[in-house]
């Protein structure tokens, strides 16, 4: 063993790792429980210092579990920050996707209602005479296009007398083959229509 001439070990070097250690790690609790120790005096300095040590790490151990509960709360209340954030944009992003379908629905029942309405309005417009125009003999001519007369013209039963009373300039009309309506009650072979053109014809 390393011994001086008078017996004893060595003193240990300051600057060395070791002792650096120690001085780094029990020396600040090892150093409070020694003057502890001086002040109290007690009858066993040996037990009441390792007493003194044990309650030291056991404050650490709890300072250290106090520590991490506070970084683990801080954690959780991050999270349930986040958490809760996150809630209120899906929950705005649901609000702003069925305000959108809404109005959606709603421009469409505008659209049907408009369409309907503009239908509606059609429907009840009569459709616009064709144009006349008066031949030299003083018979006035209708230039091309069908009219009621001509659909009346060719069905069985139907009372022309009264289209003819509402446009009697009607009974000269020509559709898209050139045809008057009376030339269309002849070809449908329906002669009580073409005797009410022909009262017309001779007033």
């Amino acid at each position: 063993m390393n011994r001086t001439s008078s017996g004893r070990r060595p003193s240990a070097d300051p600057n060395s790792i070791e002792t650096k250690y120690l001085k780094s790690t029990v020396g600040p609790v090892l150093s409070r429980g020694l003057a502890e120790i001086v002040e109290r005096r007690p009858n066993d300095p040996i037990e009441y210092l390792a007493t003194f040590l044990y309650k030291q790490a056991d404050n650490i151990r709890a300072q250290k579990q106090k520590e991490d509960n506070a970084k683990q709360l801080e954690i959780e209340k991050q999270k349930a920050k986040e958490d809760e954030q996150y809630r209120l944009q899906l929950k705005n992003e649901v609000r702003a996707l069925r305000k959108h379908e809404e109005n959606q629905r709603r421009q469409c029942r505008r659209d049907a209602e408009e369409l309907a309405k503009r239908h509606k309005e059609l429907a009840a417009v009569s459709p616009p005479l064709p144009p006349v125009h008066k031949e030299d003999n003083g018979v006035f001519i209708v230039e091309f296009g069908e009219t009621e007369l001509h659909r009346q013209a060719a069905i069985q039963g139907a009372n022309l007398s009264k289209l003819l009373r509402k446009n009697y300039h009607s009974i000269a009309s020509r559709n898209a083959e050139g045809k008057t309506p009376r030339d269309v009650a002849i070809d449908a072979d329906l002669q009580e229509n073409v005797d009410q053109i022909g009262i017309f014809r001779r007033k």
